[in-house]
């Protein structure tokens, strides 16, 4: 589509006068003067010229939302809840064939577009950045030389960071610290230590100075590429220890299972839909709500009627 004022080829900023002509954008349909004087009088432009700047908004700005939120779900999901808001408050509008002037069927133009980009906000993936983690995986030692081998480490690795400058380190030397204060921490670790690095060439040469500390049958030391959980808990984990990794998502089991990330199958989605609200739990978690309103939006199905209850 082309504009009638200046030629030019329109984005998605167009916009059209009540006779259907159609403008690059606001400064061109007001350099036509008198189509602007006519339209202000049309029972619908108030509508129109709401929706279509709510429209444009969510178009420039969807996916920098997404990129700074400090948790993608939650972001997802509240999303999700503005632009169900936006269309509830035009239902008529949507549910209507457009057939009422220009303007009526832009209207529902508009908000079947952002229907879609509902869709769109439920597909994007961040882009990660790849960290680097030295493991330190001690043997099956008794408690008593587990513990002095820990020590002796984490020891070893506290003299070498107090070289280096940062919060990050001032935090690991505190974290480290801890390890001796909490008499059974070396246990409920799992006998390891992790330590993330920016650089690989930072996190080899921590993996080399615990190589030379311990012999292979006492740890086991290597370096993994890994990732942060994209719950934004702060935990770091390699792509074969994610969970849903399949849907494009980087979590760890635990903080999966209270934000449920991803959607549902749709025979799941279908018997969850089913359900009658006396089924439903009086108090359902907002983030399995927000997986049921994510994933009836990509199976183009309803949401159920217990939704509306859960949210209020």
């Amino acid at each position: 589509m082309t504009c009638v004022q200046c030629g030019r080829e329109v984005s998605f900023k167009y916009r059209v006068n009540e006779d259907g002509a159609i403008f690059c954008g606001d400064d061109c349909y007001e350099a036509c003067g008198d189509d602007a004087h006519t339209d202000r009088h049309h029972p619908y432009i108030d509508v129109y010229e709401y929706v279509r700047r709510e429209y444009i908004h969510w178009m420039e700005d969807w996916e920098d939302r997404l990129i700074l939120a400090d948790k993608y779900i939650d972001e997802v999901n509240q999303m999700i809840s503005d632009i169900d808001a936006l269309i509830s408050e035009h239902m008529d509008f949507y549910l209507s064939d457009g057939d009422d002037g220009v303007f009526h069927a832009e209207i529902r133009k508009y908000l079947h577009k952002l229907n879609q980009l509902e869709k769109t906000i439920i597909q994007w993936r961040p882009e990660r950045d790849v960290y680097y983690q030295v493991a330190v995986i001690f043997r099956r030692q008794s408690p008593v030389q587990l513990r002095d081998m820990h020590e002796t480490g984490v020891r070893h690795l506290k003299e070498e960071i107090r070289t280096r400058t940062g919060r990050a380190e001032h935090v690991l030397i505190e974290w480290l610290d801890l390890s001796f204060a909490v008499p059974e921490f070396w246990l409920l670790q799992d006998n390891t230590i992790e330590l993330t690095y920016e650089t690989r060439a930072e996190a080899e040469e921590v993996r080399d100075h615990f190589q030379a500390l311990f012999a292979d049958d006492m740890a086991e030391i290597m370096v993994d590429d890994v990732f942060s959980c994209d719950s934004g808990c702060g935990l770091f984990l390699p792509d074969t220890m994610a969970e849903c990794a399949s849907e494009g998502w980087h979590y760890e089991s635990i903080c999966a299972q209270t934000d449920y990330p991803g959607i549902f199958a749709q025979d799941e989605l279908a018997s969850l839909v089913a359900k009658d609200v006396d089924d439903v739990p009086f108090l359902i978690d907002v983030w399995f709500v927000g997986k049921i309103k994510r994933s009836c939006i990509m199976h183009d199905m309803d949401y159920p009627a217990w939704v509306a209850l859960a949210e209020l």
